[in-house]
């Protein structure tokens, strides 16, 4: 499902600088967003890792079982996926955008990895 239209050709860690929490408020209900929040604020979010060009990120989040979150992009469009089977933006999705906006430094990429072996 496409989430947000983003004006320009941008990575998805710039498209994380750029949003705010209120723009992914805005994305989901009130009830989802909610609790996408506090499963985030409770790190419930791990194992995020983003491809070379940095264009799909995907994460697990832990919940009844764990779920497998990635967020793409693709052109101007950014869309986000769950293994919970939901077609709407779920809890999971909200959590997995909040940790790009609040934790982006903590997703790990080629570039992360390349530097921390150094």
């Amino acid at each position: 499902m496409s989430l947000i239209t983003i004006t320009n050709e941008i990575d998805l860690f710039e498209f994380f600088k750029s949003i705010s929490p209120a723009d992914v408020r805005e994305c989901a209900e009130p009830r989802v967003y909610r609790k996408g929040k506090e499963y985030h604020e409770f790190d419930n979010v791990s194992e995020a890792f983003a491809n070379q060009d940095k264009t799909i990120v995907t994460a697990t989040v832990k919940g009844t079982t764990d779920y497998k979150v990635t967020i793409t992009k693709k052109e101007i469009r950014v869309y986000g996926s769950c293994t919970c089977g939901k077609i709407e933006i779920c809890k999971h999705v909200v959590s997995v955008l909040l940790y790009g906006i609040h934790d982006r430094a903590f997703i790990l990429h080629p570039e992360n990895e390349m530097q921390e072996q150094e």
